[in-house]
């Protein structure tokens, strides 16, 4: 359970680090788009919510001039409204933001009078969405500190990585090979596979990871920056995968940091 302590902490430490609502940001959030809105003089108006802080917001809406005329009369103050889904997906979460519209920009070419509104809180948030925005920005946080923190798979591991064998397979130029996992971090993943150096050497590819605490998430595009002989047997050898990190899931980061902070706990216990 969050503390109220926590969430001041988070509040303090995040109030003025944006973020842009994206698919995936939305995803992990939980955000309910169908159901932002912003509520002037008793009404209320759908809205796109584009970003936001602790202490300001960024929407897009449609302003006809009735309801520019609305915001005028209620000297450009109004509330947000966001929902939410739980981290535990059992309830809704609903909240309302009261804040000033400060700044109104005009979308050229827009076919309903779109603006971009700009929102100064006049208040602290809600304590649930100081909780979720802080906490998304502490894991954006801890995913910079550990990106290049490896896990070696073995049993010791097992447990924090859900359930072993970790499911893996290559694709290389079309074709793909079961492979299996021998370290993996945020920044890349080290495989032992069947083949020669030449097959492999300075080729991109396509990394996939079965595991069910990923959900079908686990699909990293990378490049082959290293291969190794492995003693043991003269067809198997090591490839180290550096992924691009711009097209790495949300939700492996958030795995790898989850197993990471499990095995330190285990460490120091």
């Amino acid at each position: 359970m969050v503390t109220a302590k926590h969430k001041m902490d988070l509040y303090r430490k995040y109030q003025n680090t944006s973020i842009t609502f994206s698919a995936d940001i939305i995803r992990i959030t939980g955000l309910l788009p169908k159901k932002v809105m912003f509520r002037c003089r008793g009404n209320n108006y759908p809205c796109i919510l584009y970003s936001c802080s602790m202490t300001e917001a960024r929407i897009i809406a449609p302003l006809s001039a009735p309801v520019f005329n609305e915001i005028k009369k209620a000297d450009n103050k109004m509330a947000l409204r966001l929902a939410f889904i739980g981290p535990e997906k059992k309830r809704e979460i609903s909240l309302f933001i009261n804040a000033d519209a400060v700044n109104f920009t005009y979308l050229k070419g827009s076919v309903h009078n779109t603006y971009f509104i700009n929102l100064n809180y006049r208040s602290m948030p809600p304590e649930d969405f100081i909780e979720i925005i802080g906490n998304l920005l502490e894991n954006e946080l801890n995913d910079e500190k550990r990106i290049h923190d490896r896990i070696a798979i073995n049993d010791l591991t097992h447990r924090p990585l859900g359930s072993l064998p970790l499911e893996s397979f290559l694709f290389i130029e079309g074709s793909a090979k079961k492979c299996i996992l021998s370290e993996i971090s945020i920044m890349s993943a080290k495989v032992i596979i069947n083949g020669s150096h030449e097959e492999f050497r300075n080729k991109k590819g396509l990394l996939i990871i079965k595991n069910q605490a990923l959900s079908g998430k686990g699909e990293m595009v990378g490049q082959i920056t290293r291969t190794e002989d492995i003693s043991t047997s003269p067809r198997l050898i090591a490839l180290v995968i550096v992924f691009d990190q711009d097209a790495v899931p949300p939700q492996y980061k958030m795995w790898i940091g989850e197993c990471l902070e499990t095995l330190a706990l285990k460490q120091r216990k």
